[in-house]
């Protein structure tokens, strides 16, 4: 029999695959030949979620500098800075999408750290 833990580790495991990947959920298991509804239990429902969600954060508590390093899409607004310029100081300097769907616009001069916290706030609560 497998170890005590060992479903929940697959399944937080799945779970960060699937965030990673960029597909929609149906996608993602169809491709790895797993229910969606399993996968959707394991990010949706409790006692699920929690489980997953302990797990992910003791992995992040391991391992703070084993980060994966991604190139995201990046849009860049108003093109033309001469007729910009008035809006840009108003506008925030770095907006931030989640896949999750949240957006975080920070200024320049914001405090890298506390944006990193809100980030693994709403990821969390997205799970």
């Amino acid at each position: 029999m497998a170890e005590l833990g060992s479903r929940d580790e697959y399944w937080a495991d799945l779970v960060m695959e699937w965030k990673a990947s960029g597909l929609s959920q149906k996608e993602f298991c169809r491709q790895r030949g797993i229910s969606d509804r399993a996968l959707n239990n394991w990010l949706y429902k409790s006692p699920y979620r929690e489980r997953v969600a302990r797990i992910l954060a003791a992995r992040s508590q391991e391992t703070p500098h084993a980060e994966t390093h991604r190139f995201l899409p990046v849009a860049v607004l108003g093109e033309d800075r001469a007729t910009d310029a008035p809006k840009a100081s108003k506008a925030p300097a770095i907006e931030v999408v989640l896949r999750s769907g949240p957006r975080i616009a920070v200024t320049a001069g914001f405090d890298a750290e506390t944006l990193r916290r809100v980030v693994e706030a709403l990821e969390v609560r997205s799970c």
